[in-house]
Formats: C-alpha cells, structure tokens, sequence
C-alpha cells in the first residue's frame, strides 16, 4: 500500500512540473516560430532581390569589361596598322 501512495505522490510531483513547463515551452516554441517567419520575410523581401541586383551588376561589369578588352585589342590591331 506504501508503494502504490509513493507512485501516485510521484504521478502528482511529475503532473505540477509539466504544468508549470508545459506553459514555457509552449510560449518558447511561439516565440521561436514567430523569429523563424522573421528571418524568413527578411531573406525573401531584401537578401534574394539584394542578391539578384548583384548578380546583375557582376554582368553588367563583366560585360563592361569585355567591350573594353574589344576596344583595346581593336586599337591593338590599328596601332600596328599605323606604324607602317
């Protein structure tokens, strides 16, 4: 009979600390997930199109740079063109 009233004290102390960390868990994984829908928004609205506008201008200055090699490789062949 003392075996049976210890499990149910036990039962009882292991039911008030769920109670009481049940709650806290619970406001933590909200708070967790409204941090994660953050960071998501954050990354969608300003890191893709940051990222994009990058990547757009790494073309445009590449291709910049290439005209530029044209140019230069054409001046190349005109100057040889002149000192004849």
């Amino acid at each position: 009979m003392g075996n049976a009233k210890s499990q149910a004290e036990s039962v009882a102390k292991l039911q008030s600390a769920a109670g009481q960390v049940l709650p806290l868990a619970s406001t933590s994984l909200t708070q967790l997930s409204g941090g994660i829908g953050t960071l998501q928004s954050a990354v969608s609205q300003q890191l893709v199109p940051a990222s994009q506008a990058i990547q757009s201008g790494v073309g445009a200055y590449t291709s910049g740079v290439d005209k530029v090699a044209q140019g230069a490789n054409a001046l190349s062949s005109k100057n040889s063109t002149f000192k004849r």
